[in-house]
């Protein structure tokens, strides 16, 4: 049942959403990881046929630089949510997409612990919802900083410089191209709105 549901949200913000190929195909692509995040995490474990839970937040972290096994248990953690912080900014084109990264990150890691809890497939820990949300996070902060690059890279700057008073040259540059113009000072002068008194 949970696995239809989030099949089916994410048909639904597909079909809801006007996206471009490129949104959509990148939507997939989360769906599918998604779908592989919760085959690996509840169904592909076997029940232990009982309800187990760790309440206790960071007791794993205290307990990493003694017993290897809760350390790449953390790490692990942090890795497996990295993809959908990464991959879940680019599938909404509003701005609160990095708030719904988050939020998106955090039901999910809480969905598995609790079927994990429920179906007896695992152990409910805070330290495991902890790990995924700062591996989200993590993921969110590597789009943010790839998306800003780029839209540093797309923007022009213009230059203009006064070669005399009648004439200026002026400069248009973006990463991948220069454009020269050379204008009339008088000319701007007699069309610029400020001249009209």
């Amino acid at each position: 049942i949970s696995a239809a549901f989030i099949v089916g949200w994410f048909v639904f913000h597909s079909l809801k959403h006007k996206m471009k190929s490129k949104r959509r195909v990148q939507l997939y692509i989360l769906l599918v990881y998604v779908l592989l995040v919760f085959f690996y995490t509840v169904l592909a474990r076997a029940s232990s046929g009982s309800y187990q839970y760790e309440l206790r937040p960071f007791w794993s972290y205290k307990l990493a630089g003694v017993f290897p096994d809760y350390k790449a248990e953390i790490i692990m953690n942090y890795i497996m949510f990295f993809p959908i912080g990464l991959l879940t900014p680019g599938v909404h084109s509003d701005k609160s997409k990095y708030g719904r990264t988050m939020i998106f990150a955090i039901t999910f890691s809480i969905l598995i612990e609790s079927l994990q809890l429920f179906l007896t497939r695992g152990l409910f820990e805070v330290d495991d919802i902890i790990g995924n949300t700062l591996g989200a996070f993590l993921g969110m902060i590597l789009a943010m900083s790839v998306r800003r690059l780029r839209l540093s890279r797309s923007k022009t700057r213009r230059i203009t410089l006064r070669i005399n008073r009648k004439h200026s040259l002026k400069f248009a540059i973006s990463h991948n191209s220069l454009r020269i113009k050379l204008q009339n000072n008088q000319d701007s002068r007699r069309r610029s709105p400020e001249n009209y008194h």
